[in-house]
């Protein structure tokens, strides 16, 4: 299934932004946990950051 790259690049920037939230509030609060939660959301952002830059360069 292949998704609109309107849809993917959204769903990028959301996965990107909610990192960078979660991120501060885990500098605010000092919890790790929620710090590697945001590491997860960022990590997912640049995933579909490579497959997105994948799929435009194949066709």
């Amino acid at each position: 299934m292949i998704l609109p790259a309107r849809t993917v690049a959204l769903l990028r920037i959301g996965l990107a932004a909610a990192g960078f939230a979660v991120a501060l509030l885990a500098v605010a609060l000092g919890d790790r946990q929620i710090g590697w939660g945001a590491i997860a959301l960022l990590i997912g952002s640049l995933i579909v950051r490579l497959l997105q830059r994948g799929r435009d360069s194949s066709v």
